[in-house]
């Protein structure tokens, strides 16, 4: 009878004993999972700043909203309170990687001026109702302001501005309550869609000043190709982003799409007079053109905004963001002669782009 008893016990043994050994491995491969995790995420959002526009990879991801990386950590974060708790310190370090690493957060302090300044306001004005752009437009009052896809609205704006010059060239258009002296299309620069540039010289306090209006190609169209009719959908057929000459015509776009950039910087490089460059660059600001960019100008944003920036799109359906913008591809950047005073952003609009607006001062002895 005894004997039995013991036997009984015996077999109860293993089954005791199996829980704590399923936790062990639980909480290892919970604490696996979470470095590995950290470390892709650290290293590929590096690589994706460092290679930016040069890898068609990395390409891509700088367009994905930044809150998507961190969507693993819905999944890691209730077996981490389950197992592994001392390991949120580590999910907390991703989070506060992508806000405050990745997605550029910046932090500055406006001020005044007693010398020359001059205020510059752009928006892409495309796919947006213009009555929505007037109230951030007013309260800003610039002295200067640039419309990109702006065709066929220089009547509607000289009417709305009677005491601004107005000229335009095509989808660019500027007002300036500073004569204009002179415009025309930055030569040699075209996309498929046609010139990229456009440029103004006003007389500012007897200075000839130029203002660069700008607009990039847009990747839109290659990005709606790599997709196909969805990315499952093109596996059974091997299209879009699986077809071989999808990525090559991709790659192919991309590339001239950089060396736009890089000849247009190239332009400014041998440009003699005060200038200001403003418009819709289609860069995000964590890629490796506007790192180029920021390497010759002044970003005014970088200088003297606040927050991340984000002007595209000014609304959107996407719960991660918020319902709000995720990509900083508008700027206005400055040569040499300028130091930023200020920079602000439009509130959020139902509008592809958000305005932006800053004001500089000026010196001729740069």
């Amino acid at each position: 009878m005894f004997r039995k008893e013991s036997d009984a016990n015996s077999q109860d043994e293993p089954a005791v004993s199996a829980a704590p050994t399923l936790r062990r491995r639980m909480a290892s491969w919970v604490r696996l999972a979470c470095f590995a995790y950290v470390i892709v995420l650290v290293v590929f959002l590096i690589a994706t700043k460092i290679f930016g526009e040069r890898s068609s990879l990395t390409s891509i991801a700088l367009f994905v909203p930044p809150q998507f990386w961190l969507l693993p950590i819905f999944l890691l974060l209730p077996l981490v309170l389950i197992f592994q708790r001392k390991l949120l310190w580590l999910l907390l370090l991703a989070v506060l990687f992508v806000f405050f690493g990745h997605m550029n957060f910046h932090t500055s302090i406006s001020r005044s001026s007693s010398g020359k300044t001059l205020s510059i306001f752009s928006n892409n004005i495309g796919q947006r109702k213009t009555r929505t752009m007037w109230p951030f437009l007013r309260s800003e009052n610039p002295d200067v302001f640039a419309l990109q896809e702006a065709w066929n609205h220089r009547p509607a704006i000289s009417s709305e501005n009677p005491e601004h010059y107005v000229a335009n060239h095509g989808e660019f258009l500027l007002a300036s309550r500073f004569e204009i002296k002179n415009s025309g299309i930055v030569p040699g620069l075209r996309a498929r869609t046609g010139p990229i540039a456009a440029w103004f010289e006003i007389d500012f306090h007897g200075t000839p000043v130029v203002i660069y209006n700008v607009h990039m190609p847009t990747p839109r169209n290659d990005f709606e190709r790599l997709r196909g009719a969805g990315f499952i959908y093109e596996i059974a057929r091997l299209g879009g982003i699986y077809s071989s000459e999808a990525r090559a015509v991709y790659k192919k776009s991309l590339q001239a799409r950089n060396q736009l950039s890089m000849d247009f910087l190239e332009h400014l490089r041998a440009e003699q007079r005060p200038f200001l460059v403003v418009g819709d660059f289609n860069m995000p600001d964590t890629g490796y053109l506007r790192r180029l960019y920021a390497g010759e100008l002044t970003d005014a944003f970088a200088a003297k905004g606040a927050g991340y920036g984000f002007t595209f799109p000014g609304t959107s359906k996407n719960p991660l963001t918020l319902f709000g913008p995720w990509l900083r591809i508008d700027y206005i950047f400055a040569g040499k002669n300028w130091q930023p005073l200020s920079f602000k952003v439009e509130p959020r609009q139902p509008a592809q782009h958000l305005s932006v607006a800053a004001e500089f001062e000026f010196s001729e002895s740069k």
